[in-house]
């Protein structure tokens, strides 16, 4: 888990993730997380990661779970790149 910790950690920083607001998710206004911006990333990175493993296990049928996850997100982002207007058309 610290190695999980140590890389979580590195991508955060390198790519200048922070989570600054949550929005209005829980209907009560916008939730700001002040001294929470820097870790909950890495917290939410480690936890991904863990959930990945735990379903996975050992016969790794996830991993083509994950290739249809990713193929379908990639999908979405290419149509919103090439028309905007018709991103929710295409998925």
């Amino acid at each position: 888990m610290i190695v999980q910790a140590l890389i979580a950690s590195i991508v955060a920083v390198m790519a200048d993730v922070q989570l600054v607001t949550f929005g209005n998710a829980f209907g009560f206004g916008y939730v700001k997380f002040d001294w929470l911006a820097s870790p909950l990333p890495i917290i939410a990175v480690i936890g991904a990661i863990n959930a990945f493993n735990m379903a996975d296990g050992v016969d790794g049928l996830l991993g083509s779970l994950a290739c249809v996850a990713f193929s379908e997100l990639s999908l979405y982002l290419l149509c919103k790149a090439i028309r905007p207007t018709y991103s929710c058309a295409c998925c």
